[in-house]
């Protein structure tokens, strides 16, 4: 399978998985930012095992001097990555669009799987979806 069939058979997936849960939205094009969402996400996960993506602005910590003490990082928004604000802006777009269709999200951040699952709201034990996300789940890539 190319990477374009397999890109193809994922949207629709995530198309169908949508189009059972909609209230008169765009399907495809929601089903179409949560897949680039999750590409993008993944290639913030490779970049971070890849290269050294600590924050110049607080090496990294999260954390910077103040007068009264420590703060978070505004320029990495207290991940200490450089990415990490853009990382939680595409992590709230795709919280967003999953609301829309009673999900939530699963953020995996290891590059070698997809980056994004979407899991029903009435999934149980929200708590335990770092261990099932894969068979409770669908993903997003």
């Amino acid at each position: 399978m190319t990477q374009a069939q397999d890109r193809r058979e994922t949207l629709a997936r995530v198309a169908a998985m949508l189009a059972r849960r909609s209230s008169d939205r765009s399907v495809t094009q929601d089903a179409i930012s949560l897949c680039v969402l999750s590409r993008s996400l993944s290639r913030i996960a490779e970049r971070g095992c890849n290269e050294d993506r600590a924050c110049p602005k607080c090496d990294g910590s999260g954390e910077v001097v103040i007068p009264d003490g420590w703060a978070s990082c505004l320029s990495c928004a207290g991940t200490g990555s450089m990415d990490g604000k853009r990382e939680r802006r595409l992590e709230d777009k795709a919280r967003t669009i999953a609301a829309l269709y009673g999900l939530r999200c699963y953020f995996q951040g290891d590059p070698r799987g997809a980056a994004l699952y979407l899991i029903p709201q009435d999934a149980p034990n929200p708590e335990r979806d770092a261990s099932l996300y894969s068979s409770i789940g669908t993903a997003a890539y």
